[in-house]
């Protein structure tokens, strides 16, 4: 049950204070231990005692008892007196001493906190005339000259308050420093107050039947105090953490709920509390500032009944509330809200009506404007629900508005449907709660059956989502990629619940290897992203760091060096390194230092690279802000500066400049440059493109090399390849490359085809909101794939091929979660992450060097390049095991132009100036436009020979002038990994030739001219050839074969089988 669900509870109970009903609600969030008090030492003993300090020759044990009740109480930097009683030669009975406001900070103390550069002086005195005494212990400190800023004393006598005061007032004035004078009385009250009995036994050898006896420790107070003394333990070691950094604060405030917790003495809790707020003031973390005003005010009621003390925090947690808007910090709002309205019925004075409906109209105009920001995201709703909730206690006694009401809560938790973030459980507790109230409500009946259903829905998805997960874990395990990501697929949404959030991260993750492991690298890391996102929430709500995070942005991070796109390591790399730090000083990692590990990367990923002079020169400063140091190390190698280097690396006997080029040699050349996708990216120049290859073809996205229009390209990739990334055996494509303009237009989703074939207009507004504009983003997307489908792919049936990609593998459910790229992104990484070079630049190193640096780069067997036979070494069944970038397509045949062309046949002529082959189209006007597409690729010269033109001839024993005509793709030209399918299309033609004079003709002017001519030619109906002499590609090769000598791995074999 949540703290907001236990303050409804608490309306309807007007008997118990505040923290008696809290504790008989939550007694677990209590001390569990039982005390004996039978021998305490009574207020009246102790009294006594201090008034006979001097009869009784107690001075030194008073000396004692003073200096470490100021240390528990005022200051724990002393140095106790260590020269003759009452100050003896050093003047003083104690002082403080210096230390690091970093250190100090973490200090709990009720009462004045020591400052930085203060020096505090004690003096201590049993005297009656104790005016005198404070009199002349003033003027021996003063004469010590060592600046005191404050003079505490300590004494036993119990004088008026009048006197005590005049007293101050008049040292004060006269000595120019500050007087505090603690006396028997305050003494007395903070010995009961602070539970420091013991102290006093110990101190004053007084007799042990007066030791309060020791707790019986429950066994929550067991682990409670455990876990306190590593926290404080943690605390104080000055080298567990940066001078001011989260962790610190997150146990600080744990240790101050802990101390909650075990009831211990106000007084130190309040200590603790004013120690959480001198750190978070420091790191100034918003979301951390608004947690502990929330703790610190919920308190105050829940456990001390403190209504003042509660208003105090309440109006200062409003001061926040509008800097940092989150599901956490609107259930905060609303229960601190309730409590103030709990106080008002408890004590009207303090909280008059006029105010509970002042603050009520503030609370309201804030959900209202969170409700209205951005229609529909789990955060709207939560601010509706929250208003309605509390809008229906205000109206328990008006029937008919509330029924409008509990419509509206109806429609909003209808709309919650899918929502990741959306805390369904939480507020269905609290519908239930609020039955006890509404038990005559139709509407509230339909609101409770709707929960009920959803809750049941729900129920069934998140089982049904494990089960997904469980089945797509099997078909990862045997290596079956498809499958597993078709189970993750149907998964993901199922647990996009705020109640199966694990279960969405491990569907998560399982997409990403999936998607990673079939060469499709922008779905993965967009899936990665998404996973973070989920982790990181309780760290930002809650301050619960999980140690998964580090793996999941130390893979991020690998993956990154391995695509090359250099802002967005930087940006992760940040990131790795708070979540590094946070986790190390908490003793949850351990193993190498990760650290250096992609600090080494990414100088393998540098020497590999060839970064312009301006991008190279601001790199130094980068690398050393990020304490990427052997990185900065490698950008002043590359600038010139290795002299100024060079002496660093002794160490692994280096001892000259040129020894060092050698080292840096070596470092390049380490395996990991074999595993390298793309060429480096810094997303530096104007415009910028990012590519994916499906099924072998390279589809690329151009675009403004923008932050949100980057987020844009990657949700459009991710969306591709979640499209088409199952479709490994059923789907060919006709084309080599595909490109998609981006362009940024406001309020704009439409995808126009291009005059060039392949290539896609895509007007999408970069600002888009994936919840709000859910349905124009999906028909834009489905409009995409659409073209894409019909324009550049060959499917043997488009209906069997849709409705396996829509209902039996429900392909929406992880498009869906590709689409929210942008929500994710921006829950890990803010509204403006830093994804271009400009975001990182600062200051230049000016590059020195006369020439750039050239690497000694070693052959490597892994990347040596083998021609592969044109023979399948794969059936169709395995298609399915082998990823998208493991196989290419090369491609001079556009199959649509083909087919509309209608090819026809072949024509040969002679010149005097050489020989001519015309291919012959019935529809000229696409004739010409592969010829113009094929010049636009090669020219008018194809001096690479990439038009393969082949002749099979004696394809008919019966009729012996027949020949096949055959255009493909000179693949050999193109060289491959072994490893590597090709799929490359081609098209052949039969020519029944009743003699051979055309290919005579042919032959002898090849041999004559060592070339020919391509023509394009319209055949007319009467079989005449008419040719189009503007458009012509010279070439130097055509094959000539025999039937019966073609083999198997030729590609002429293909028209062979067909003849």
């Amino acid at each position: 049950m949540s703290e907001q669900e236990d303050s409804i509870n608490k309306e309807n109970d007007s008997i118990l204070s505040p923290s008696e009903f809290y504790r008989r609600l939550r007694p677990e969030n209590f001390s569990d231990s039982e005390i004996s008090t039978s021998h305490e030492l009574p207020k009246e003993v102790l009294a006594f005692e201090l008034d006979n300090i001097t009869k009784n020759q107690k001075e030194n044990q008073f000396e004692t008892l003073a200096r470490k009740l100021a240390e528990k109480l005022i200051t724990p930097n002393l140095i106790p007196q260590v020269g003759p009683t009452g100050g003896g030669d050093g003047k003083t009975d104690s002082e403080t001493y210096p230390v690091s406001t970093s250190i100090s900070d973490r200090w709990f103390i009720p009462n004045n906190g020591w400052d930085k550069d203060e020096k505090w002086a004690f003096a201590i005195s049993a005297k009656k005339t104790w005016k005198s005494k404070l009199k002349s212990d003033i003027v021996s400190i003063l004469g010590t000259e060592r600046d005191y800023t404050r003079i505490y004393f300590i004494t036993n006598q119990t004088p008026s308050s009048k006197k005590k005061k005049d007293a101050q007032d008049e040292f004060i004035k006269q000595f120019k420093i500050n007087i505090v004078i603690l006396d028997g009385v305050w003494i007395l009250e903070n010995v009961y107050s602070s539970n420091l009995i013991n102290l006093v036994v110990d101190s004053l050898n007084l007799s042990e039947i007066y030791r309060r006896d020791e707790k019986y420790l429950g066994s929550n107070d067991i682990r409670r105090e455990k876990k306190l003394a590593e926290i404080e333990e943690n605390i104080s070691n000055p080298n567990r953490y940066f001078e001011y950094d989260f962790q610190l604060v997150e146990d600080a405030l744990e240790a101050a709920i802990l101390t909650k917790k075990l009831e211990k003495p106000r007084t130190e809790l309040e200590g603790k509390f004013d120690r959480v707020e001198r750190l978070v003031e420091k790191t100034g973390n918003k979301g951390q500032i608004l947690r502990f005003r929330y703790q610190k005010a919920w308190t105050y009621v829940n456990y001390y009944d403190d209504y003042k003390a509660f208003l105090i925090e309440y109006h200062e947690f409003k001061k926040h509330i509008h800097s940092y808007i989150t599901i956490s910090s609107i259930e905060y709002y609303t229960t601190l809200y309730t409590l103030l309205r709990t106080v008002q019925s408890n004590n009207e004075k303090l909280v008059p009506l006029k105010l509970l409906k002042s603050e009520k109209k503030e609370l309201f105009d804030f959900l209202e404007k969170i409700s209205k920001r951005k229609t529909s995201s789990s955060t709207s709703l939560t601010a509706l629900m929250y208003k309605d909730i509390t809008l229906s206690f205000d109206l328990i006694d008006k029937p008919e508005e509330n029924r409008l009401i509990f419509l509206r809560m109806k429609k909003t938790i209808l709309a919650s449907e899918g929502r990741l973030e959306f805390p369904f459980e939480q507020f269905q507790k609290m519908i239930l709660i609020l039955g006890n109230i509404f038990t005559n409500s139709n509407e509230f009946d339909d609101l409770f059956e709707t929960v009920i259903r959803l809750s049941e829905t729900r129920t069934s998805q998140m089982e049904a989502g494990q089960l997904y997960i469980n089945r797509g874990g099997q078909k990862m395990a045997n290596k079956n990629y498809r499958d597993g990501l078709i189970n993750f697929g149907k998964a993901i949404t199922k647990l996009s619940k705020s109640e199966s959030q694990y279960g969405f991260y491990l569907a998560s993750m399982g997409l990403s290897q999936a998607y990673g492991q079939l060469g499709l690298h922008h779905a993965s890391y967009a899936s990665k992203v998404s996973a973070v996102s989920i982790l990181l929430k309780p760290w930002f709500d809650e301050g619960n760091l999980d140690s998964r995070l580090i793996d999941l942005v130390d893979n991020l991070l690998g993956e990154e060096i391995l695509l090359g796109k250099l802002p967005h390591f930087l940006t992760w790399h940040e990131l790795f390194r708070v979540l590094y730090y946070q986790l190390k000083n908490a003793d949850k990692i351990d193993g190498i230092d990760n650290l250096t590990k992609f600090d080494t990367f990414l100088c393998v990923r540098l020497l590999n690279s060839s970064l312009d002079e301006d991008t190279l020169e601001h790199l130094p400063l980068i690398c050393k802000k990020q304490e990427l140091l052997l990185s900065e190390d490698v950008a002043l190698f590359l600038l010139g500066y290795q002299g100024d280097i060079f002496k660093d690396y002794l160490h692994v006997n280096v001892k000259s400049e040129k020894e060092l080029e050698d080292y840096y040699n070596v470092v390049a050349n380490q395996p990991l440059r074999n595993q390298f996708i793309n060429e480096i990216e810094c997303f530096s120049n104007k415009n910028t493109s990012l590519s994916t290859t499906i099924l072998g073809c390279e589809i690329e996205v151009q675009f403004n090399t923008e932050t949100p229009i980057i987020i844009l390209a990657e949700t459009i990739l991710a969306y591709i390849e979640g499209f088409l990334g199952t479709s490994l055996d059923n789907l060919y494509p006709s084309c080599e490359r595909i490109l998609i303009k981006l362009q940024h237009s406001s309020n704009e989703y439409k995808v126009v085809a291009d005059k060039k074939t392949h290539c896609y207009n895509l007007y999408w507004d970069a600002n888009f909101n994936p919840a709000n504009d859910q349905d124009r983003i999906f028909k834009c997307g489905m409009d995409l794939m659409s073209l894409i489908l019909i324009n550049d792919f060959i499917m043997e049936d488009y209906k069997i091929y849709l409705e396996d990609l829509f209902k039996a593998q429900e392909v929406n459910e992880r498009l869906q979660i590709l689409l929210n790229h942008k929500i994710f992104i921006g829950n890990v990484l803010g509204d403006k992450p830093k994804l271009t070079f400009d975001n990182w630049k600062s200051e230049i190193t000016p590059n020195v060097r006369e020439s750039r640096f050239v690497l000694n780069k070693s052959k490597s067997n892994n990347i040596d390049k083998k021609i592969i036979s044109t023979k399948s070494k794969h059936n169709k069944s395995d298609l399915q095991s082998i990823p998208h970038n493991k196989r290419k397509v090369i491609s001079i045949i556009e199959n649509k132009l083909w087919d509309n062309a209608s090819w026809k046949g072949m024509g040969v002529f002679g010149s005097p100036d050489g020989v001519g082959l015309i291919l012959g189209f019935e529809n000229i006007e696409f004739g010409v436009k592969i010829f113009e597409d094929w010049i636009d690729r090669f020219g008018n010269i194809d001096a690479n020979d990439k038009i393969k033109i082949s002749i099979i001839t004696d394809i008919d024993n019966k009729n012996p002038f027949w020949y096949q005509v055959m255009i493909s793709s000179n693949f050999q030209k193109n060289e491959i990994d072994e490893d590597t399918i090709l799929l490359t299309p081609c098209r052949y033609h039969q020519m029944n030739a009743v003699n051979n004079r055309n290919l005579l003709v042919l032959k002898e002017g090849i041999k004559r001219f060592k070339k020919l001519r391509l023509y394009c030619g319209k055949i007319e109906e009467d079989l005449q050839m008419q040719v189009n002499f503007d458009l012509w590609i010279e070439k130097t090769e055509i094959v000539f074969v025999h039937k019966n000598d073609v083999k198997e791995n030729d590609i002429e074999y293909v028209a062979v089988m067909n003849s």
